[in-house]
């Protein structure tokens, strides 16, 4: 919004600063601001509470990331007379917003994420430069949160693989924001991966300049989801997926929420067997198994995904 001439302030959890042409504020002057300045959109994320009764916006928008709960209904029909639309990620998000919340058809309208392509071409730049260009056909990476579906692929996927292919490395990372009531949960994990050995490395918390590049470098990105923690999750978009297309990444995923919208056809595989079978287990391992193994499907899965992720910057939404 701001390379395209609009004047951008941001609240959130910050220090007044400006940064890239856009005002970044404290978020406790986020109210005050829209009660007493006319301005043209106001759009708040996740918390629809955050709307004023006064907020002198021209278009009030909604804009969520997440799955619509009923437990939640109270809160978004709440405060829908102080919001005009209702931004959905996904037509998968939209119909189920729609659902849960009986939205009207005018009351939400699709749009999506986006990926800095930029910064993805920058990271591929320097790796060319330096000579580290060639990837490992067998390190896989997996960035999710271990809520979703890092049970799965420690416990039930991993050993699978490293069954049929013992060299196998498996890369994880995630961003540093762990649930402190999910610390049994990820107690857990840290033991499965323990049982693994040397064929597990964590990566730490990656800046996306360091995340592109382990994606850059990696031959798959595994993504077994949800977890057996929380069976009911659905991706309503999917960030990574976009990242990892941008990447060249091939995917083995789930054919479940959004993951079939976001996923190009042929940029990887979604598992339509239902999760937490063996059924399930022995699909996933076979499908990475051959994008490790078949250099021509892996080309093509690359090139797919690389194609559909060229349409996949900011710059569209």
């Amino acid at each position: 919004l701001a390379a395209l001439g609009h004047r951008v302030t941001v609240f959130c959890n910050t220090k007044p600063i400006r940064c890239a042409d856009v005002d970044y504020m404290p978020l406790e002057m986020f109210r005050q601001y829209t009660e007493y300045t006319v301005h043209d959109v106001c759009i708040v994320q996740r918390e629809p509470q955050l709307f004023s009764i006064h907020c002198r916006a021209r278009l009030s928008i909604l804009w969520c990331h997440d799955l619509a709960l009923r437990r939640s209904d109270p809160l978004v029909k709440g405060a829908a007379w102080l919001y005009d639309k209702v931004a959905g990620l996904s037509e998968f998000m939209r119909d189920q917003y729609k659902e849960v919340y009986a939205l009207p058809d005018e009351a939400v309208f699709l749009t999506r994420n986006g990926v800095d392509l930029a910064t993805v071409a920058k990271v591929r730049e320097k790796l060319v430069a330096d000579a580290k260009v060639k990837r490992n056909p067998l390190a896989l990476v997996c960035s999710a949160r271990p809520e979703r579906g890092a049970d799965i692929l420690l416990g039930e996927i991993m050993p699978r693989i490293l069954k049929h292919e013992p060299n196998a490395r498996l890369f994880l990372s995630t961003y540093n924001n762990p649930v402190e009531h999910l610390a049994d949960f990820y107690g857990h994990c840290k033991g499965l991966s323990d049982r693994l050995g040397k064929s597990v490395t964590y990566l730490g918390h990656l800046t996306k300049e360091q995340l592109y590049e382990a994606y850059l470098l990696a031959g798959l990105y595994l993504y077994p989801t949800p977890s057996k923690l929380v069976p009911e999750f659905s991706e309503i978009s999917c960030i990574s997926l976009m990242e990892t297309q941008a990447c060249g990444l091939p995917t083995v995923s789930s054919a479940c929420g959004a993951l079939p919208e976001t996923l190009a056809p042929g940029a990887g595989v979604l598992i339509s067997e239902k999760v937490h079978t063996p059924q399930y287990y022995d699909a996933f391992a076979e499908a990475a198994l051959l994008l490790m193994r078949d250099p021509e499907a892996w080309r093509a899965a690359s090139a797919a995904g690389l194609e559909r992720a060229a349409g996949l910057d900011w710059s569209g939404v």
